[in-house]
């Protein structure tokens, strides 16, 4: 009830949408067969380590995820983020799609890549990447991540089979990236069909704002996911590429080809962040566009 305040959401959506959610993990359990005694394994695993004392396991836990020691972790994964990231963008494509051709694979990579390097700070020049990708690719064939349909195309595999989990986790290190270019390409694709032309700190506030909202939705607890400066970094590679300009009044104004930009973000997402992403735009609303913006 506290979260469904917080987000402001319709009771009767909110309270269907969780009862699909953990129905979901139901069907995810049950559809596949390897998947319950895998994570069996994994509790067994920990068991076997943790602390058999619930008051200092809830203690471990809260020296381990609050404060000080929680912006470390998220420091120490961000250290190593950047060497998963090729391969984690990769694995993205298939979220939604059963098979690739190469050239849409490199395509929709070369498309993303300069919102990531400047993100991650990647060594790559975008000229690269291509060389690069073509590398991820073969080695993900050789992991049996990917695998080659009939006619040659990349696929993932079967979700019966471990190597699809570990092409789904795979997947999900650079998600919280990709989520927040998807919330601000739809907050800029939501202000140019309503004829507004933003200016800087408002789309700032407004993408942090939405961030901040799927995080109490999804559990996210890294400091940096709702963090204004990763989408001002979002605004100014837009920028760089030429698909968006700061006019004198420094407003921003962009490309047309920013709706196709915020779909193909939205591909990139698991279904369950994308329905719960637009669910959340559509009771963000925009400002009124100024006398400027409507006149001819």
């Amino acid at each position: 009830m506290k979260v469904e305040r917080e987000i402001e959401a319709v009771p009767a959506d909110f309270r269907l949408w969780v009862c699909l959610h953990e129905s979901t993990h139901r069907l995810q359990f049950s559809a596949v067969d390897w998947m319950t005694d895998y994570f069996r394994q994994l509790i067994a695993d920990y068991a076997a380590v943790a602390p058999t004392d619930s008051g200092e396991f809830l203690r471990h836990v809260v020296r381990v995820v609050t404060g000080r020691d929680a912006v470390l972790m998220t420091y120490n994964r961000n250290n190593v983020q950047h060497l998963f990231a090729l391969p984690s963008l990769i694995s993205s494509l298939f979220r939604t799609r059963r098979a690739l051709s190469d050239d849409a694979v490199i395509t929709a990579c070369r498309a993303v890549y300069p919102f990531l390097r400047s993100e991650l700070f990647l060594p790559w020049a975008p000229a690269d990447s291509e060389t690069v990708v073509h590398a991820c690719v073969e080695r993900m064939l050789e992991r049996g991540l990917l695998e080659r349909d009939a006619v040659g195309h990349l696929c993932r595999p079967e979700v019966t089979v471990p190597a699809f989990g570990a092409l789904t986790a795979l997947a999900g290190i650079v998600a919280e990236t990709l989520e927040r270019h998807a919330m601000a390409a739809l907050v800029l694709a939501r202000e140019q069909h309503a004829g507004i032309a933003p200016e800087r700190q408002r789309f700032e506030d407004d993408c942090r704002k939405l961030a901040e909202r799927l995080a109490i939705l999804t559990g996210r607890e890294a400091p940096e996911f709702f963090d204004k400066q990763l989408f001002r970094t979002y605004l100014d590679t837009l920028i760089d590429v030429g698909l968006a300009h700061e006019n004198e009044s420094g407003e921003i104004e962009v490309d047309g080809k920013i709706g196709r930009i915020a779909a193909r973000s939205m591909d990139l997402l698991s279904d369950e962040t994308r329905q719960t992403l637009l669910h959340l735009l559509v009771r963000q609303v925009p400002a009124a566009p100024t006398a400027e913006h409507t006149s001819i």
